[in-house]
């Protein structure tokens, strides 16, 4: 199966963040369905996309964005014939149900069966080339559709010995006592005898398969999966719906759905067609995984992990110190000039005028170097002064004579108005004004830059840049590749429909940090090497932000619906945009909300301690574009 490298970018769905590891997860289910989905062609047996999935297909055209797995149905026929061929499967591939024991391994205790493509985490090449760079197991669900009864005392009778046998079933995972008061009752009621000394989870996993499978011989119209039937008598469909499959396009693959999968998903959910995030317990499913290996390998190799050194503030490199230290020499020299010629020792005279002339070199040369558009005019002023030392030092070798003293005086107090003109000239156009950079690497994040690029471009004494930076994908080991996506026609496209001024573009490649140290950077991208999905260039992560440029803003770069309680899968997966180098590192965090603001503060104060909350508190802001203000004050 063949995913486009865009396909595994953290994304926005729907309002929902899905980031690049759910991607992953995402790629590496689809890979596994695409084997199975060829196993049972071959083998003459049908499945359907089940529960979440289908209504993925239908609504979404692919997975629900804050769903996590895949889910299909078979009927039982078709499902007890994949059994008795499971083992005819690609050696790949791990099947695990509640009645067929696997050596050396957990007994699985849910009632449907489960496909995975390992049993603990990968991180061999050959694995996670083939499974889009997922390291964990990954597979799906199958549920079984069983027939249920054509007459309600049978049904109710069916009921409640799957009910007993459940529950014998998960007293075996807890208490010795109370699992043996479960399975005598069991016995009682079914008239099957448990034998002790076998095992006896799968002598009941076979117990419950075998009333779930009571009534297939009759026609009684309807189907179910009984683990939800037997719980709550829910989600009964009708037999017809699926007499036939029809493809449906999921992602980039089709999957197959029951020819009814109107109706199934009506009786299943109701007025499926409006999304909302409702609460999920588990997700992402791996998360426990993660978890577990964090506590027995220390730490993840893809995962960002808080140090407090990230908040000390580094040295910074700044080109304007560098202009003012230059102005400050050359105003030094032109007092040494005055002084030698009013003591009018030659000696003297003709050391201080060689310094002046190389002191302005200099200053002209940096000019030229780091701002070229302040070049001309002011280095115009430095030539010009130069000319007027050198008359000056000839005149003063010079026979004196009325005329030459007169054009003596004359030339000083040139050089001093030029000396103050180049001194003006360097507050007004280096020193006083700001330079904003805007480094944005989706077109897509422009619209939350609007706002605040307005903002600037309205403040006097202030230049704004907005340079496009190229990001690359990752490969399987999450390593930087080759490629290059490079959005700059398209974010001058989004400029250009928004009303901003095309001609504040500049190439990516003009904007070193290094040499521009503009005063303020405004980024967007909050994971630096920590991203899964992608990787801006490492010259533009958040260390070369914080040490060249003299205050930066992360402004994220997608828009996502607000975090609420109810939505817990979006709750979860605020921690991989939030707890990430370019946020923490960030003097001020814009976000569109107060709620919003919220969970920033309380992720980021989970994340690095208790004692860190003073600073997200005073980081992280709302802003308000209508009149460039954010809760900590005016943006300067």
């Amino acid at each position: 199966m063949s995913l486009d490298e865009s396909f595994f970018e953290d994304e926005v769905r729907d309002g929902f963040y899905v980031p690049g590891m759910m991607k992953r997860c995402w790629a590496a289910q689809m890979e596994v369905l695409d084997e199975f989905g060829k196993f049972c062609s071959d083998l003459g047996v049908t499945w359907y996309a089940a529960y979440g999935t289908l209504l993925g297909a239908v609504r979404h055209k692919g997975f629900i964005p804050w769903d996590d797995d895949i889910d299909v149905w078979m009927k039982r026929n078709d499902y007890e014939i994949f059994l008795r061929n499971v083992n005819m499967m690609p050696e790949s591939i791990i099947f695990m149900e509640g009645r067929f024991g696997l050596e050396d391994k957990t007994e699985f205790d849910q009632p449907f069966g489960r496909i995975i493509n390992s049993e603990k985490y990968r991180a061999d090449s050959d694995f996670l080339q083939r499974y889009g760079g997922f390291p964990y197991p990954a597979g799906i669900d199958i549920f079984v559709l069983d027939s249920l009864s054509s007459d309600e005392e049978e049904e109710n009778a069916r009921i409640t010995a799957t009910r007993m046998v459940w529950y014998a079933i998960q007293q075996t995972r807890k208490n010795a006592d109370d699992a043996e008061h479960a399975i005598a009752q069991v016995e009682e009621f079914s008239g099957v005898t448990i034998d002790r000394e076998q095992n006896i989870f799968q002598q009941l996993m076979q117990l419950f398969e075998g009333y779930c499978s009571l009534f297939e011989d009759q026609d009684s119209g309807y189907v179910s999966a009984m683990h939800d039937w037997m719980a709550y008598q829910s989600y009964r469909f009708q037999k017809s719906w699926f007499d036939e499959t029809v493809d449906i396009p999921f992602e980039n693959i089709t999957v197959k759905a029951p020819v009814g999968y109107d109706k199934v998903l009506t009786a299943w959910a109701g007025d499926y067609m409006h999304p909302w995030q409702g609460a999920n317990h588990s997700y992402p499913f791996y998360g426990r995984i993660e978890k577990k290996i964090e506590e027995n390998a220390g730490g993840l190799p893809y995962r960002y992990y808080f140090k407090s050194e990230i908040l000390r503030k580094p040295e910074k490199a700044e080109r304007k110190k560098m202009v003012k230290n230059y102005l400050r020499i050359f105003l030094r020299i032109c007092d040494m000039v005055m002084s030698s010629m009013k003591n009018a020792d030659y000696s003297e005279i003709s050391s201080v005028f060689g310094l002046a002339q190389e002191t302005t070199q200099k200053f002209e040369q940096f000019l030229i170097n780091f701002y070229p558009d302040a070049a001309t005019e002011i280095g115009g002023m430095l030539e010009r002064y130069y000319q007027a030392l050198f008359s000056i030092f000839q005149l003063l070798t010079a026979c004196d004579t009325p005329e030459n003293e007169n054009r003596l005086i004359n030339l000083i107090n040139e050089s001093r108005d030029i000396s103050e003109g180049i001194r003006n000239s360097v507050e007004n156009l280096i020193i006083v004004p700001r330079e904003v950079v805007f480094l944005l690497f989706k077109a897509d994040g422009w619209q939350n830059l609007q706002p605040l690029y307005e903002y600037y471009k309205g403040q006097q004494d202030v230049h704004v840049y907005v340079a496009p930076i190229p990001y690359h994908h990752r490969n399987a080991r999450f390593g930087i590749k080759m490629d290059e996506i490079y959005e700059g026609d398209q974010i001058a496209q989004q400029m250009q429909e928004m009303g901003a001024d095309p001609a504040d573009l500049i190439s990516w490649r003009a904007m070193s940090l290094e040499i521009h140290t503009p005063d303020i950077v405004v980024s967007q991208n909050p994971y630096d090497q920590y991203g899964i999905g992608f990787s801006v260039e490492p010259a533009y992560y958040s260390e070369n932000l914080q040490k060249y440029a003299g205050r930066t803003i992360y402004v994220p770069w997608f828009r996502a619906d607000e975090v609420i309680p109810a939505h817990q899968a979006a709750y979860r997966v605020a921690d991989s945009y939030i707890d990430m180098p370019g946020v923490i590192r960030a003097d001020t965090v814009l976000v569109p909300s107060y709620n919003t603001r919220r969970i920033y503060i309380e992720k980021l104060t989970a994340f690095a301690g208790n004692d860190t909350w003073k600073r997200w508190e005073q980081s992280v802001q709302v802003y308000d574009p209508e009149n460039g203000q954010y809760a900590g004050g005016r943006l300067n």
